[in-house]
């Protein structure tokens, strides 16, 4: 299983893809690589890893190709937090199938949030503008498939900060159609 990890908020959130195998000594490896179009100089990284919980379980202690890291993973006020070298960074850590879900349904946590189309189709309609504030259920763009006009809604209420699609064109599934604040 792979894991998508992002680590900080904004332009300036690391996001990697990580995954963990045995190799033929047992030895415990983890692969990391980019992630959304990144680029990670060789494709992906290698590590050799070893990791226990320490006290209660809120505290983790790793060893990454012979050196020692201790970290905690804690709810913060916006959020899970990863707690390293005093330092408090907003966390998110998603499977490959919640991470395809996020993109296909679009994401309604806090923060700009893209919604995405569950379908391949043609735009029919966008039914708002940039800046406009739009309210849960509120219809965004139609996207027709097979004959069926299908209403693409919002999950939360927003504002819309972008539209990336225009009547007329056509997208695939979990394509961004726009983007809410």
């Amino acid at each position: 299983m792979r894991y998508y990890v992002t680590i900080g908020k904004g332009d300036t959130a690391e996001r990697r893809c990580v995954w963990f195998e045995t190799d033929a000594n047992g030895v415990t490896v983890a692969h990391v690589s980019s992630f959304e179009g990144e680029v990670v100089e060789d494709g992906r990284k290698t590590f050799e890893v070893d990791g226990r919980r320490v006290g209660a379980g809120a505290a983790l202690h790793m060893l990454v190709d012979a050196g020692s890291h201790d970290f905690a993973i804690e709810n913060g006020t916006d959020g899970r937090e990863l707690v390293w070298r005093g330092e408090r960074l907003a966390i998110d850590v998603v499977d490959e199938r919640e991470l395809l879900a996020r993109r296909v349904a679009g994401h309604a946590a806090a923060g700009p949030r893209d919604v995405r189309a569950s379908m391949p189709g043609i735009v029919v309609s966008v039914e708002v503008e940039v800046g406009a504030e739009v309210a849960a259920g509120q219809t965004l763009v139609v996207v027709e498939a097979m004959k069926m006009q299908n209403p693409i809604t919002a999950e939360a209420a927003g504002v819309v900060c972008a539209i990336h699609v225009k009547p007329g064109q056509a997208v695939a599934a979990g394509d961004a159609l726009l983007r809410l604040e």
